[in-house]
């Protein structure tokens, strides 16, 4: 007498118990038919997980373009207001040139050429005042910039991450 027994090994591709069995003793089965489900409810923390993880840096990147947008305006800001004091130091460096020749001529002060250089350091300062702002404000831009490159990158790994957890899921059912 002889004994006929035709078996497969069965192996998933993920770890985790077994939740349920879908055939019987010598059922018989074809390609596809699902055997047996491993317990999702890891892989499914693990896909929310991932999701979370994805809309709270979706949220961050968001918050990063705001950001982007203020340190935009406050660039612009500095440079109009360089542009005002650029104006300004050209109206005092014609004060204090016009105080010199009237000092010269006698009909002007000492006094009259002090306050005019005096303004005119002022205006000279301010300029450079407004120069640092806008380096200060082209900095927090690149800044931003980085800081949204490294986001991005992030995020695009951590839709990786979805997209292996969602497919490990998939493989609970064999």
């Amino acid at each position: 007498a002889y004994v006929q027994a035709d078996m497969s090994f069965v192996s998933p591709k993920i770890s985790g118990y077994i939740d349920k069995v879908l055939v019987g003793e010598n059922q018989r089965v074809k390609a596809g038919d699902p055997l047996f489900v491993i317990d999702n409810g890891d892989y499914k923390i693990a896909v929310a997980q991932a999701e979370a993880q994805i809309a709270t840096l979706s949220k961050t990147l968001d918050r990063i373009d705001a950001q982007t947008k203020a340190a935009q305006a406050s660039l612009s800001q500095a440079q109009a207001s360089k542009v005002a004091d650029q104006a300004a130091a050209d109206n005092a460096a014609r004060a204090q040139l016009r105080a010199a020749q009237l000092l010269k001529t006698h009909v002007g002060t000492q006094a009259q050429l002090d306050d005019a250089q005096t303004a005119l350091d002022q205006a000279k300062a301010a300029l450079v005042g407004a120069d640092a702002q806008i380096a200060a404000a082209q900095a927090n831009i690149g800044v931003l910039e980085a800081q949204r490159a490294e986001s991005a990158s992030t995020l695009a790994s951590l839709q990786l991450t979805r997209d292996k957890a969602q497919r490990d899921l998939s493989f609970t059912v064999l």
